[in-house]
């Protein structure tokens, strides 16, 4: 997902953020976060596949299993999904990127909360809704850069001359009041190196 320009000729350009390498990064930090945890499930649906198959790939090496729990018909209804995970020994969640799961992060976020399911998340509306962490690109950053493509071709520049742009700037944000009520204490290394802590 990412803003961008298209003119009638074909050509488009603006800012991409690539969301599979990052969802290996997430699973990592999530094991980092919470080492004790050595089963994560995963909240998967269509729009996230591509980032499924290289969270599968990245588990070995972090020493994790992973539990696949894939949703499906829109609005999804996470109460279910979250208890067959937990039930299964599911330690924590990693909720892949998808369209569906931001709509609905607020119920998200609360049913991880009564499942007592710490999750981590690709953009800080998540922890700001009420889930454990994130790590992502900075939304405002990428909107801000695609305003300025906007500026340019509206000053006469062709989106074929512009090139797409991945995001620089990305952030790690931690909710501690969630953390908190989760009964976790989170590693004062991690702690240090987030951008954003919610308290």
């Amino acid at each position: 997902m990412s803003p961008a320009w298209r003119e009638p000729g074909g050509n488009i350009t603006g800012v991409f953020a690539q969301q599979i390498e990052l969802a290996a990064k997430r699973l990592e930090i999530l094991t980092q976060t919470l080492p004790a945890v050595k089963r994560i499930g995963v909240l998967s649906d269509e729009f996230s596949v591509d980032q499924l198959h290289a969270v599968e790939t990245a588990a070995p090496g972090l020493g994790v299993a992973l539990d696949t729990m894939e949703l499906h018909t829109p609005p999804y209804d996470f109460a279910p999904a979250l208890t067959g995970l937990r039930n299964r020994g599911a330690g924590a969640v990693l909720t892949l990127m998808s369209p569906v799961f931001f709509l609905q992060r607020a119920g998200l976020a609360d049913s991880l909360l009564r499942a007592n399911l710490p999750a981590s998340f690709g953009v800080r509306d998540y922890p700001v809704a009420g889930g454990l962490v994130s790590y992502g690109a900075s939304v405002i950053g990428m909107l801000r850069r695609a305003a300025e493509y906007v500026d340019k071709i509206v000053k006469g520049a062709k989106p074929a001359d512009l090139p797409i742009e991945q995001p620089t700037k990305f952030e790690f944000v931690i909710n501690l009041k969630t953390a908190k009520a989760l009964g976790l204490t989170i590693p004062p290394a991690i702690i240090a190196r987030a951008d954003e802590v919610i308290e």
